[in-house]
């Protein structure tokens, strides 16, 4: 009140900083943890929308590779139906590192075109729940992230290799190129996993439709032996008839 003069104004208004300056620092470890918004985004990632926040974040001159249209598990089916290796790109806005990835690694002619040429890219920002749950997936310790993973089978992804923080040019070349010769090495018993999955399931769909041809052949049976216990007791009921009438003759 009016009472406490200049000491009591003072005390107020520090009072009042106090609180603003608490405030902010809650507010920037939110941020610093959960992302911009203070807490996880969730929804899946969409490659289009991460391209524009990146470009949006580092210039719209940046000539980035494609990133797929879609969830992540998407991706890893993608992926396996074409042969091709997954390459995963995490990023969080407050690594020191993600500026010269994007604008030195991803726009690198060289590596523009051989991650649209020979594998699939799909990217992400940890700031969202579906990337930071991939991030925990693949161990991820640093960002950026890149890392390239061997989708063998939807129930088995093997990360071959991975790169983290500060990482050059050179680096992710030999990387790619690296995992590329593997994944030749790899692809016959990929296409052997496919054939085989394929098999078990025309298998399976063929012991379905046995075990259906069954049921209904026994069906029919079981209806059959009705009608016959039917048509015989009918018989037998006309037969009686017949007797009691001409016993009534």
């Amino acid at each position: 009140g009016a009472g406490f003069g200049p000491a009591g104004s003072f005390f107020s208004w520090v009072t009042r900083g106090v609180r603003r300056i608490g405030a902010s620092v809650v507010n920037f470890l939110c941020s610093f943890i959960f992302g911009p918004t203070g807490l996880m985004i969730g929804g899946t990632t969409s490659g289009a929308a991460f391209t524009r926040a990146l470009t949006a974040s580092y210039g719209n001159d940046l000539e980035l590779p494609n990133f797929f249209e879609g969830s992540f598990a998407r991706a890893l089916s993608t992926a396996q139906r074409d042969l091709k290796l997954l390459v995963v790109y995490l990023h969080s806005e407050y690594a020191r590192e993600g500026r010269n990835f994007c604008t030195n690694v991803l726009c690198n002619e060289t590596v523009r075109l051989m991650l649209n040429e020979n594998f699939l890219l799909w990217g992400g920002d940890v700031a969202r729940m579906e990337s930071h749950q991939v991030a925990q997936q693949i161990q991820a310790r640093q960002y950026p992230c890149f890392c390239v993973l061997l989708p063998a089978s939807l129930d088995e992804v093997r990360a071959i290799g991975k790169i983290e923080g500060e990482v050059q040019v050179d680096a992710a070349i030999s990387l790619l190129a690296a995992c590329f010769e593997e994944m030749e090495s790899h692809r016959a018993e990929i296409v052997a996993r496919s054939a085989q999955h394929v098999e078990d399931r025309h298998l399976r769909e063929q012991q379905d439709r046995e075990y259906q041809e069954a049921l209904e052949m026994d069906r029919k049976r079981q209806e059959q032996l009705r009608e016959q216990e039917r048509e015989a007791q009918e018989a037998q009921r006309l037969q009686e008839e017949q007797e009691r009438l001409a016993r009534e003759e």
